[in-house]
């Protein structure tokens, strides 16, 4: 009998408990994304990449899902307190943004595993050198094209303002 007893509290402590089983967080996956991304662009020698969450502006109708919310990028060749400029850095922020292939890449990573976002934009600190990448109906994203600044412009869904 004590053998039965030791045997079932080392299967019970050894062995999932397939009733206490929860399904991973949706939100830790995108979590875990973000940082991926934000791992990478740092490995290559990005010193700082800011992270900004925001609803998906309302002058913009078509969106072709229920998503809401919108996450930017910003790739800084400063350290986080802003005291240190990086050179080497400021080439390698450069790199990324001219590479609208790895952007879309990063973009697309985001939007499969992040339920949330209908956008990725990814930005250079400390200019307004903006590329941004919309969610479409099947999934993927697009780089968004650019219109000039005009009062009467009504934006569709994969345009942006150039600046």
């Amino acid at each position: 009998m004590k053998r039965v007893f030791t045997i079932s509290l080392i299967t019970y402590f050894t062995f999932p408990v397939f009733n206490n089983f929860k399904p991973v967080n949706a939100q830790s996956s995108c979590q875990a994304t973000i940082n991926s991304v934000v791992n990478d662009i740092k490995s290559r020698g990005v010193r700082n990449v800011i992270l900004q969450d925001r609803k998906i502006n309302d002058y913009r109708d078509d969106n072709p899902t229920n998503r809401t919310e919108s996450l930017t990028l910003t790739l800084s060749s400063y350290s986080h307190n802003r005291n240190r400029l990086d050179k080497k850095s400021i080439f390698v922020v450069e790199n990324i943004m001219v590479s609208t292939v790895l952007m879309k890449s990063y973009a697309d990573k985001i939007v499969y595993d992040c339920s949330n976002y209908a956008d990725v934009g990814f930005g250079k600190d400390g200019t307004d050198w903006f590329v941004d990448y919309a969610i479409q109906s099947n999934g993927k994203t697009k780089q968004r094209s650019c219109v000039s600044p005009d009062p009467n412009v009504q934006l569709t869904w994969n345009q942006t303002i150039c600046f």
